[in-house]
């Protein structure tokens, strides 16, 4: 048995009284007047709650309807607080573990985001029903419609000689999804091509224009794309982005303005590096393929210097092994994707 004294105070009442608490054996407790002793209440062991056990603070015991005891030493510890809120307690009142979480969590919260996200995507996505990835493509063709996609000026003509080329693309490939098509858009994003997780390969007039007398090149491009959808990346940015949103929340709790826009800049950041980790799958798709349909790997570098070129971007300059300026990229940078191609191109003719 242990006695406290503390001040009580009543549920949504400010005026508070000095009271002597008795703690028994078995937990229960006994709450008197510290002037005469008066009893006031009694509580069970299992009606009653803690507060939070905070560094130099008292830890308030709160009643089943919400009054509470504070007791006067902020050093006493409830007898029943749990040992994670005393192992919190001590490690914000000792400086080297306070260190070493500032060190720790960091290195931790990397280690999620970078490792154990993708890796827990890997094993959910494949086990996504096909349905998923419909409703997913429907819903994002309609919202690019509405925002940056334009009816196409391609002639119906032209449009049957890509769709041709198309079908020589995908016809000799031995393809895990089960329905592809591909349509024509115009679009002021230039010349481009997107894959939808429903199969849908979407490419835009100014890339048609582009690679009008290059077809192998055009194929490469859209073999891409389809290695993009085999591998279900747009299923695995969302299932990442949704599983980092609630890694965020969880961390940052209820947040707005300031620290919205902070959070999502990382959020950003981080689904650009996924992007290009996806980029290089698909772009290793093509090579591997590319023999597969009659052409080369050579003809995807040729794609990505006419790329490169329509959006005023030298093909042939180096950049910085890592920077700054590349995290705000999705994709990997052009002179390594045309250097992995032509590689990969050397490679087709040994046995």
């Amino acid at each position: 048995m242990r006695t406290l004294t503390g001040l009580y105070l009543l549920a949504g009442e400010s005026a508070s009284q000095q009271t002597r608490l008795t703690l028994l054996d078995n937990g229960d407790i006994r709450l008197h007047k510290l002037l005469d002793d008066a009893p006031i209440r009694s509580a069970t062991a299992d009606s009653v709650s803690l507060g939070s056990a905070i560094p130099g603070l008292p830890v308030d015991l709160i009643f089943a309807d919400k009054a509470t005891f504070t007791p006067d030493d902020v050093y006493f510890r409830w007898p029943s607080l749990s040992q994670g809120s005393r192992f919190i307690e001590w490690l914000e009142s000792h400086i080297v573990a306070i260190i070493a979480a500032t060190i720790l969590v960091p290195i931790i919260f990397w280690w999620i985001i970078t490792r154990a996200v993708p890796t827990t995507t890997a094993l959910v996505v494949p086990h996504l029903p096909t349905g998923v990835a419909d409703v997913l493509g429907e819903h994002t063709l309609t919202l690019l419609d509405k925002s940056m996609f334009d009816d196409t000026s391609i002639s119906d003509e032209q449009q049957a000689s890509i769709n041709d080329l198309w079908f020589a693309v995908i016809n000799p490939l031995p393809l895990a999804h089960p329905h592809y098509q591909l349509l024509f858009r115009d679009s002021a994003i230039g010349a481009n091509a997107i894959a939808l997780p429903d199969g849908t390969v979407v490419v835009t007039d100014d890339l048609i224009t582009l690679l009008t007398d290059k077809p192998n090149a055009l194929k490469a491009v859209l073999l891409h794309e389809i290695g993009h959808i085999e591998y279900r990346h747009s299923l695995q940015m969302i299932t990442q982005s949704t599983i980092t949103a609630v890694i965020y929340t969880m961390l940052a709790g209820d947040i707005d303005g300031a620290g919205e826009a902070v959070i999502g800049a990382g959020v950003g950041l981080l689904q650009n590096a996924y992007s290009r980790d996806m980029e290089a799958e698909a772009d290793n798709f093509a090579f591997n393929h590319a023999p597969d349909i009659g052409i080369s790997a050579n003809d995807f570098a040729t794609a990505m210097r006419s790329l490169a070129a329509s959006h005023g971007v030298d093909p042939e300059a180096d950049s910085d092994d890592y920077s700054w300026e590349e995290l705000l990229h999705t994709h990997p940078d052009i002179k390594e994707r045309i250097d992995r191609a032509e590689n990969a191109a050397s490679l087709e003719s040994k046995p």
